[in-house]
């Protein structure tokens, strides 16, 4: 495993993608914790607000957090990748 990580870092590329990757997981280990506010909580008076230190990035039509649900969105894409494929019979 120290080997695979050595050859990886060593690239640009391998490197990027390794921390694109440990983000990935950082944002669905912890999602919940660092949503800012409630991502299914509606109010008209948040519409479209833009990004500001409430809402970091700002609202969408229906006053929801969109780095709230950005934070917990992510978390089921990732689960099914980590569940690998049934055989094929």
């Amino acid at each position: 495993m120290t080997e695979f990580l050595k050859r990886l870092l060593k690239t640009p590329q391998g490197a990027i993608g390794f921390l694109i990757v440990l983000l990935v997981l950082i944002v669905v280990a912890f999602g919940p914790i660092i949503a800012t506010h409630d991502p299914e909580k509606m109010s008209i008076l948040f519409r479209y607000k833009a990004p500001s230190a409430s809402f970091w990035l700002g609202t969408d039509q229906y006053g929801r957090d969109i780095f709230s649900r950005l934070m917990i969105g992510a978390r089921a894409p990732s689960s099914w990748q980590c569940w690998p494929p049934s055989p094929e019979r």
